[in-house]
């Protein structure tokens, strides 16, 4: 118990300096983690959110592909652990299926 407590916040510190370096860099186009910004209307659907985000639940979502370039080589240059960026210029999003809504 004693060695989760001490992960836990060892993530908080790591996370804390991340927000800390992208932020003293003027990156404020940076929007968070896909799970901070995917808040289910119910709990229940929680298990369901989760799965759909797989790995990526931990990516840093960013408006396009040169923040996420800039953040990476800043994080590079600072040897720190490397994050998984989503641009969402980059990302390809297609049309919900009208016959699921109804589901």
């Amino acid at each position: 118990m004693l060695y989760f407590l001490l992960f836990l916040l060892l993530l908080i510190y790591l996370f804390t300096i991340i927000y800390e370096i992208l932020t003293s860099l003027g990156v404020m186009l940076q929007y968070g983690r896909l799970i901070d910004l995917c808040e289910p209307s119910h709990k229940k659907y929680q298990v369901a959110i989760t799965k759909v985000l797989g790995k990526y639940m931990d990516a840093i979502a960013c408006d396009s592909e040169k923040t996420a370039k800039e953040c990476i080589q800043y994080m590079k240059e600072q040897r720190i652990e490397p994050e998984t960026f989503l641009p969402l210029d980059y990302v390809e999003v297609r049309p919900v299926n009208e016959k699921l809504r109804s589901v």
